[in-house]
């Protein structure tokens, strides 16, 4: 018989990829900027989102009460919705309001369906889904050239928590989703970051080395592993590293070295910001000048500066069009690259300082989620680096959402 839950997963999963598939046809047309692109295939990604969700809810009929935490996030959203269309464009900010009520459809999403996660057989089968989904269409689409943006951060983050959760029955899938996505699927210097701590995840925690200090033979089966593993690992490296071909990774890697400059000091650096593009490539260059806008943008009045500008605020990077030298006109936006910029730009100092304590808060609980944390934070850290590459795929909603959920049954079963 046909699981309607596990199947929804799977489909909604699985959903994530259209974004790819659209870049790839107007990619391919040539008459438009990445950026551009990306702005269309958002849209299309989001709707698809939404009517599978929406299908799947009529389909299911009544649905699990929302809990407390999330009936006072959506009261507390629509709220922020008001405040920033009275301060910008009512469009701007249902635009910001949708991005972020999407991120809580995904937390109940999650929160209805962590105990899913816990079934190895359904964990399982969505990374079998994507990880063939992700060498297919990742081979084919390599020779190409394209740098796109992908959902494979948060297919990796799933292959943490499944190596983590199910021990050596699940840590094979870590390894493939580890290589495919650091060949195929690379997008820029973030991938060897997320690479690196999902490796620290997996084989630096205290389980590991509690079961592997017990069970000597579990030692040798993991070097058995390891010896099994290391042909593809070396010829990763090789591939990445030492061939003539040209990954996204590894050029912005060497890009960052190569312009790295300290001639400059600092405090001129932050007097005339223009200058990043001097010391730094330009993809750092960027992030660091659009936070540092702005800080200057923020500081005119002290309300902008702890408050924000609010949902719908934009930031002027008209004069980023004279420095970065990317073939495409930048006006002002209420996109950020970075979920620090996102933050300050439109809920201030306050703001800023809220979502590193309520990191801090989860880093201190992260043991009463059962491993549900790892994959939220990884999908966090990355927005924090790359927000507009991996927000729209919900997977930070998701996972949060199986995290509290686990905090809340753990709680009841200790009452």
């Amino acid at each position: 018989m046909i699981n309607i839950n596990q199947l929804f997963l799977r489909a909604l999963f699985s959903s994530s990829w259209v974004i790819v598939f659209v870049q790839h046809f107007y990619l391919l047309q040539g008459t438009s900027h990445r950026f551009a692109v990306l702005g269309i295939s958002n849209k299309i990604q989001a709707a698809s989102y939404i009517f599978l969700v929406a299908f799947f809810f009529l389909l299911k009929g009544r649905l699990k009460k929302p809990s407390l935490q999330i009936t006072f996030l959506i009261i507390f959203s629509i709220i922020l919705l008001i405040l920033g269309s009275i301060q910008n464009s009512l469009g701007s900010a249902f635009i910001d309001f949708v991005l972020i009520f999407m991120q809580l459809i995904f937390f109940y999403i999650g929160w209805i369906y962590f105990e899913q996660l816990e079934n190895k057989k359904v964990v399982r089968n969505l990374l079998n889904d994507n990880i063939l989904i992700a060498f297919v269409i990742g081979a084919i689409f390599f020779s190409s050239g394209y740098e796109y943006s992908s959902p494979i951060i948060g297919f990796f983050a799933l292959s943490v928590y499944a190596a983590m959760r199910f021990g050596k029955d699940l840590r094979v899938y870590f390894w493939i989703m580890l290589i495919i996505m650091n060949i195929l699927w690379a997008f820029g210097k973030q991938t060897f970051l997320i690479s690196l701590l999902g490796l620290m995840f997996v084989y630096f925690n205290k389980d590991f080395y509690k079961s592997t200090l017990i069970n000597l033979r579990s030692m040798g089966n993991k070097a058995l592993t390891l010896v099994i593993f290391s042909p593809f690992i070396f010829l990763s490296v090789y591939i990445v590293f030492f061939s003539a071909i040209e990954f996204g990774s590894v050029k912005k890697f060497v890009l960052l070295i190569e312009n790295l400059s300290f001639d400059i000091p600092l405090d001129i650096i932050l007097k005339y910001p223009e200058l990043l593009y001097e010391v730094l490539d330009v993809s750092t260059a960027s992030r660091l000048y659009e936070l540092l806008l702005v800080i200057d943008q923020s500081s005119q009045s002290l309300i902008h500066t702890l408050f924000g500008s609010g949902l719908g605020g934009e930031i002027d990077l008209a004069s980023k069009n004279e420095f970065a030298n990317l073939q495409f006109t930048f006006e002002s936006t209420r996109v950020a690259q970075t979920l620090p910029v996102f933050m300050l730009l439109k809920f201030g100092i306050l703001g800023l300082v809220a979502l590193f304590l309520i990191i801090f808060f989860y880093f201190k609980k992260r043991d009463k989620s059962k491993f549900f944390f790892y994959p939220f934070f990884i999908c966090l850290f990355t927005s924090i680096l790359a927000f507009s590459t991996v927000f729209k795929f919900h997977f930070i909603g998701f996972f949060w959402g199986a995290m509290i959920a686990q905090w809340n049954r753990k709680k009841e079963i200790q009452q």
